[in-house]
């Protein structure tokens, strides 16, 4: 069996990367509609919210400079 791969292209995993960005955004605030959690739990919950939103934007920033790469001129 051959394995494909499969390449984004820096528009295309920015498409993707705003995607989930507005995914975790209405995830959280659904979380946040919720009544009764306790104290840790909430923590955990912002916490995790945090831990996404630094990921995302890492990749949002590798995904800009792989661009910044493709768009320099040829030596």
């Amino acid at each position: 069996m051959k394995v494909q791969e499969t390449a984004l292209s820096a528009e295309q995993a920015s498409q993707v990367i705003n995607s989930t960005l507005t995914q975790v955004s209405a995830t959280k605030e659904k979380i946040g509609e919720v009544k009764g959690l306790s104290h840790d739990q909430q923590t955990l919950i912002d916490t995790g919210s945090s831990l996404m939103n630094e990921t995302l934007t890492a990749m949002r920033q590798i995904s800009t400079s792989s661009e910044e790469r493709e768009n320099l001129p040829s030596l």
